[in-house]
């Protein structure tokens, strides 16, 4: 089966079920979108639009971190890339 592309007429509940991992993408910009009501019923394009963002940087930070690297477009429009996991290396506090 091939996998769907993120497009911005795609729901946010449908691309958080289908791709949990890109909940960090939502957070990292300040969106509410993870656990709203309206997540069924707006699409990416929608949520890009309720908080002034630019929907094709925004889809490319979502499909980034779908392939492992998350490419966070920071509200000053300064770009930098994080490889791997949004979490941060456990420390062991022993």
């Amino acid at each position: 089966m091939e996998r769907e592309g993120i497009e911005g007429d795609m729901t946010v509940s449908r691309l958080l079920a289908s791709r949990p991992a890109v909940a960090v993408v939502f957070v990292r910009h300040g969106m509410a979108c993870v656990g709203c009501a309206m997540a069924p019923f707006d699409t990416l394009a929608d949520a890009a639009a309720a908080y002034g963002l630019e929907p094709q940087p925004f889809l490319a930070d979502l499909a980034h971190a779908t392939a492992g690297t998350l490419l966070h477009v920071a509200a000053s429009g300064r770009d930098t890339t994080r490889s791997g996991s949004a979490r941060p290396p456990r420390r062991d506090t022993q």
